[in-house]
């Protein structure tokens, strides 16, 4: 593609549209990239959408979106979608301070599966689906007390 790129008569122009959640923003030099892009292609329009997760592959399907960061679980990409794997990320439980789960370390979904859970992420996050399976690996069935599009949906 580079160069079929460089073969052509004239500064690049259009649009690329980016759909990226901050959930997935955080894992790689996202500004740094859209800079250094900028910078090589000042012709082309960037626009960045907050879509993630099903919502952005469902985009890249209809042609909406060019590129997207998504947090998707392995078998969320419908078929049609060519991707690649940023980084894996591990799963982390946040306990409280008098929560007997606190200072244990790494455990296995079972230990929790008696906790109340506060999801803040959306049903269709691939961090969702991560959790989920991973309930589903140890048989244990969470209680989710509250259910949160996002952390910031707490203090709004």
């Amino acid at each position: 593609m580079h160069a079929e790129i460089a073969s052509l008569d004239g500064p690049l122009r259009g649009r690329l549209r980016i759909g990226s959640v901050t959930r997935t923003a955080g894992n790689f030099d996202q500004l740094g990239l859209l800079r250094g892009y900028q910078e090589a292609y000042p012709a082309v329009e960037i626009t960045l959408s907050g879509s993630g997760g099903t919502d952005a592959a469902a985009q890249l399907l209809t042609g909406e979106l060019e590129v997207a960061v998504a947090d998707l679980h392995e078998h969320q990409p419908p078929p049609g979608i060519a991707y690649h794997l940023l980084r894996p990320v591990p799963l982390v439980a946040v306990a409280g301070r008098r929560h007997r789960l606190r200072g244990t370390g790494v455990t296995d979904m079972g230990k929790p599966a008696d906790a109340r859970f506060l999801e803040c992420v959306p049903p269709d996050a691939g961090l969702r689906a991560q959790v989920d399976a991973a309930s589903d690996r140890a048989r244990a069935r969470r209680r989710s007390v509250c259910s949160r599009r996002s952390a910031g949906d707490l203090a709004s």
